[in-house]
């Protein structure tokens, strides 16, 4: 059923503001508040209230505006079909259909759809309905369009929300931050806009970027006042725009009509959007802080009663931990923070019991990717077992545990379970024996069976066993001598100055060791014949320079001599072979007076005789 009460007083409201503006303007008019009217029934009533709006639509154009009744009938169809088409789709658009100024996206839309798409339909009407009914003769289509469009679609997004806001909540309240701002902010919005816009052109020093000195009040109002009143101050400031304009004052004021009050129009909805855009991200900006106010608080009972379970869950696992001999830690798998350690544990790492509980557990890695790998295989099998890892003691000093750990699921927080046993002592006796194994006892330089075993790693298995590599035998020279001369203790001196010298001039990556007696090896990896004899020569140099005091008064000058033998290339060469070519070198060093450096090269064998 229709509201005939509402309606008649829609088409009352339609014609009359259509007669105001017919007072001032000629057909057509370049502003016309009634399209504001029609947007706000759109939006309030839908269907129900239009048919109001198509009778003033028609009294206004037939009666008081002079147009031919099928020209009426014709723009009258375009009021009414531009606001509804626009308010149809605009509730399509979730979740606006109730609240289309509460949301951005329903501002967005009600600008797009309800302004410029009702702006174009109407005007696309009423320059239709000049040029066939009116004025065919004289109508500029593209002119009357744009003009139409503009008019309908800003008094459309300036006027329709104020009212239908007001519709909404007609009752006056005070503001949430009190009336002393807001009238504050009113009456510097509203005196800033008359000083601006009633001044003589001429006088103004910004043109159209005089609209942006009452951005500021308006979003302060915007902000913090309501969305109603702070657009309905936006309509008294269009008033004092438009009252300046008309009486030639203000930065739109220019020679005719229809340009100002077009440039004028699209800046009040402009200004307009900013305003809608600003009070909605306002308003989403508190309702979401009321919602996550109201999470906030439900996810705190919801936390403080898992706290309690997980409270009393850990006081359990506590008690286990403390009766336990064995050093055990218990830590959160997230950041390792311990939530308790026994006595055994705490003295392991030099603290107290006390000192260790919220402390991170990280930092007692001696490498904290160790950790990262633990908790890998925590979480994939549940459990590690006697694994052996380097921890830092609280004066520095490296410990060796092994850890034995087991991933416990308590509620949301996943936790581990940490035991151990301290051999750091096995250990170092276990590094010692290494050591021992691997190391000449006189020089500290790799034994032979080490250095044999790196340079075959290096020469066939390492990812450059296909680049150039040589093998250097260094040997000294009349080393029996010194023996006989001096002694062993003396010969044993000799050996260690000379191992001294030869690594303190090869390179990081180079390989040496002592091959038995006073022969030692070199492995150069990366380097091709000119490389290894530049080397080959700086090593026997460094060994002719020294001069090594014995008991007694003696020096010694010792020397070597250093057969080489290079690898095959891309071939890789076996590294017995290289041994036996390293060590012909050297004897021919030896033959050839000693102190000096011989590589090996492969025989030129002899020319074969023709037979007859």
């Amino acid at each position: 059923m229709l509201p005939i009460k509402t309606n008649l007083l829609l088409a009352l409201g339609y014609a009359g503001l259509a007669g105001l503006i017919a007072l001032f303007f000629q057909l057509p008019a370049p502003l016309w508040p009634s399209a504001g009217l029609a947007a706000f029934a759109a939006l309030a009533g839908g269907w129900r209230w239009m048919p109001g709006i198509a009778l003033g639509s028609w009294v206004a154009n037939d009666l008081l505006l002079g147009w031919s009744t099928p020209g009426a009938l014709w723009v009258t169809l375009g009021n009414v079909l531009g606001p509804m088409v626009g308010v149809f789709l605009l509730r399509r658009i979730p979740p606006v259909s109730q609240q289309p100024f509460a949301r951005t996206r329903g501002v967005v839309g009600f600008f797009t759809l309800v302004g410029a798409l009702n702006g174009l339909i109407a005007g696309l009407f009423g320059a239709i309905g000049v040029t066939l009914f009116e004025k065919p003769a004289v109508a500029d289509f593209g002119g009357i369009l744009l003009q139409w469009a503009i008019s309908d679609g800003s008094n459309a997004v300036l006027l329709a929300p104020a009212l239908y806001l007001w519709w909404k909540n007609p009752h006056l309240k005070k503001p949430e931050h009190g009336w002393g701002e807001a009238l504050t902010a009113t009456v510097l919005l509203l005196g800033l806009t008359a000083l601006t816009f009633f001044q003589p052109p001429e006088a103004l020093i910004i043109e159209y970027g005089a609209t942006a000195l009452i951005l500021l009040p308006l979003t302060w109002l915007a902000l913090r006042c309501s969305q109603r009143d702070a657009y309905t101050l936006l309509a008294f400031v269009f008033l004092i725009m438009l009252g300046a304009t008309l009486s030639g004052y203000g930065p739109f004021a220019k020679p005719g009509i229809e340009l100002p009050l077009t440039n004028l129009q699209i800046r009040i909805s402009m200004l307009a959007a900013v305003i809608m855009l600003a009070s909605a991200l306002d308003g989403e900006r508190r309702s979401a802080i009321r919602a996550l106010a109201e999470l906030n608080a439900e996810l705190e009972a919801r936390v403080q009663e898992r706290a309690k379970r997980i409270e009393a869950s850990h006081a359990r696992l506590r008690r286990i931990v403390e009766t336990l001999p064995s050093p055990m830690v218990l830590t959160f798998l997230s950041n390792s923070a311990i939530i308790e350690a026994n006595p055994a544990a705490a003295a392991t790492f030099g603290y107290r019991t006390d000192e260790l509980a919220g402390r991170a557990f990280l930092p007692f890695y001696a490498d904290p990717d160790e950790r990262k790998d633990l908790v890998r295989e925590l979480q994939a099998e549940g459990t590690v077992r006697s694994r052996e890892m380097p921890f830092v003691h609280r004066d520095g000093h490296k410990l060796w545990l092994l850890i034995s750990a087991a991933l416990i699921q308590d509620g949301e927080h996943p936790l581990v379970l940490l035991s151990f046993q301290d051999i750091t002592s096995a250990k170092a006796r276990e590094h010692e024996l290494a050591h021992h194994a691997t190391t000449d006892a006189l020089t500290g330089m790799t034994n032979r069976r080490h250095f044999l075993e790196c340079a075959e790693h290096l020469l066939h298995e390492s990812p450059s066993s296909q680049a150039p590599a040589a093998l250097l035998i260094l040997d000294l020279d009349l080393f029996k001598a010194v023996n006989d001369l001096h002694g062993h203790l003396a010969g044993d001196k000799v050996l260690r100055q000379v191992a001294f010298s030869i690594q303190a001039n090869l390179r990081q990556q180079d390989l040496c060791g002592r091959l038995g007696g006073e022969e030692f090896g070199v492995l150069l990896p990366n380097t091709d014949e000119h490389g290894a004899t530049e080397l080959a020569e700086r090593l026997r140099e460094a060994v002719e320079r020294l001069v090594i005091p014995l008991d007694g008064g003696a020096r010694l000058r010792p020397t070597i001599s250093i057969g080489g033998a290079l690898t095959g290339g891309t071939k890789a060469t076996p590294l017995i072979e290289l041994l036996a070519h390293a060590d012909h070198a050297l004897y021919a060093a030896k033959d050839a007076g000693r102190n000096r450096v011989v590589f090996w090269s492969p025989p030129i064998p002899l020319p074969v005789a023709a037979s007859c």
